[in-house]
């Protein structure tokens, strides 16, 4: 276990609150008992004796991912946790088989690297019990904040005021140096700024209309090796869903059908079935195989109407003493896998902002700290959003609305299909040589910036084979429209992100 800095006397007496035990509230509580004496983290469910979903987190039954920038983080946090989740009955992904299907052209893997696979539910109650094991911190639960305690002038915030669940008129007022907001998509951190009178900025929203359908299947591990894990991209312009096959805990298979622009999947069991049978599945047998697996659960819905990104950190003046974290301040679309994975970039910002912070202190550290956290989770946030507004229905409301979106949707296009054919490929503008395919993969797994993937001596290499292939020239077409030269069309199109990633200290991953 990691053990805590040695702090002041006067340090071990500040108390840090954290609304929310998911994901996002045990990382940043991770994160705070290095500098907090008493960390409380608040939570509205009872917790589940083992791997079950709660009530708070629905989304629990459906497909989750950790990407490869986040299980970096996590190790960091919690060394040891991939391999304790395999004793637990996770699945061991490594040189299992994977399978990728994009714009119908199939890439199938074997992941060298030692890994598991397994359901949010298990991964929580992994770290949970790993940040029940801090000395410094507190669990209260069956418990709700109902709203914060401000200064008399309201310029800062010094405590909760929360309730046992179920008992409408006791409410209690819990004093905190910090209150970290990791409510998820339910957080009313909103209204409780406008209530004290705060004028928020314009957020901005995907309004793709994201509909899941789950259903697990229990399968003999040799079936499960043989199935391993399944990416079918959606044709959302078709309105052909996509599909998630991912092998987790105990021999089990979740089966994810997704769609956006509200082609909501049906929970129906037939129709579900059938779905699987569709030809732009067919490659990967999937309904073939799960002939030989036992439904352990009818499919079961999920929606998301739409993302969105709050931007506090453009306020003239913010209250002390809090900050959002996780979904509540910014939430994807769930396919991509983004929403643990930034959760643990906010969390790995905020522990060295607070390491900044004890060295050398300065005014407005919230704000400070809220325009670290957006610079962080800008590429995260415009990657989704590209690959969202493929939907012809989907809107993109508010400031910020990604250019040039025609064009990167054939750019993406043309980058997968030349890696296949060239995966070995240099991009020369790249000073760390990588396999195209492998920059790919690891951009969208938030590791590489997206200028290792959009940038003119790339561009012009997608265009030079694409001329020399003879086809459409869809590419050279989308390049054409603008009339200037490639540099600038990306100088235009692709934003000029500020955040790069480091790796973790003592990290032998990457």
């Amino acid at each position: 276990m990691v053990k805590n800095d040695l702090r002041s006397e006067q340090d071990q007496r500040k108390q840090a609150i954290v609304i929310g035990a998911g994901i996002a509230g045990l990382l940043a509580a991770r994160v705070l008992s290095e500098h907090y004496g008493r960390v409380l983290i608040v939570e509205r469910d009872v917790f589940p004796s083992h791997f079950e979903v709660r009530a708070g987190t629905p989304q629990a039954f459906h497909v989750h991912r950790i990407l490869p920038r986040g299980k970096m983080i996590l190790e960091h946090l919690f060394p040891g946790y991939r391999q304790e989740l395999l004793a637990e009955g996770a699945y061991e992904v490594q040189h299992k088989l994977a399978t990728l299907v994009k714009n119908s052209q199939m890439l199938q893997l074997h992941p060298p690297e030692q890994d598991s696979s397994c359901s949010r539910s298990a991964l929580e109650w992994e770290i949970r019990q790993r940040v029940q094991m801090l000395p410094r911190v507190e669990f209260l639960t069956n418990q709700e904040v109902v709203g914060l305690h401000f200064s008399p002038e309201k310029a800062s915030i010094s405590g909760v005021k929360l309730r046992q669940r179920g008992q409408v008129d006791q409410i209690t007022t819990v004093r905190s140096d910090l209150v970290i907001d990791a409510s998820g998509r339910t957080s009313k951190l909103k209204q409780w700024l406008q209530e004290m009178g705060y004028t928020l900025p314009d957020e901005e929203y995907v309004r793709a209309h994201i509909g899941y359908s789950t259903r697990y299947y229990k399968a003999s591990p040799e079936l499960v090796d043989q199935v391993g894990t399944i990416l079918v991209d959606e044709k959302a312009d078709e309105r052909i869903p996509g599909i998630c096959v991912l092998p987790i805990e105990n021999h089990t298979l979740c089966v994810t059908v997704y769609a956006l622009d509200g082609n909501y999947p049906s929970i129906d069991v037939d129709e579900f079935e059938q779905t699987l049978k569709h030809p732009h599945f067919l490659s990967t047998n999937i309904a073939i195989n799960l002939q030989n697996a036992e439904p352990l659960t009818p499919p079961r819905g999920y929606r998301v109407p739409q993302c969105i990104r709050y931007h506090y950190e453009q306020m003239s003046s913010w209250p002390a003493g809090i900050l959002p974290l996780g979904d509540a301040l910014c939430h994807f679309d769930p396919i991509y896998g983004q929403g643990m994975t930034v959760a643990a970039i906010e969390a790995e910002t905020l522990g060295t902002a607070l390491k900044e912070q004890a060295n050398r202190p300065e005014a407005d550290f919230e704000l400070a700290v809220l325009k670290k956290m957006q610079d962080a989770i800008a590429p995260a946030w415009w990657l989704s959003a590209i690959s969202d507004m493929r939907g012809p229905g989907v809107i993109y409301e508010g400031p910020g609305k990604p250019q040039g979106v025609k064009l990167l949707h054939q750019y993406i296009d043309s980058y997968y299909g030349y890696a296949l054919e060239h995966p070995v490929a240099e991009a020369q503008s790249i000073t760390s040589p990588l396999p195209t395919i492998a920059k790919f993969f690891l951009m969208n797994g938030l590791i590489l910036p997206p200028a290792a993937i959009f940038n003119a001596p790339t561009l012009a290499l997608l265009l030079e084979a694409e001329a020399a292939f003879g086809g459409q020239q869809l590419l050279h077409q989308r390049v054409q429209e603008y009339g200037i030269s490639p540099a600038e069309i990306l100088d235009q199109v692709v934003p000029q992100f500020l955040f790069t990633f480091v790796a973790p200290a003592g990290s032998n991953e990457g």
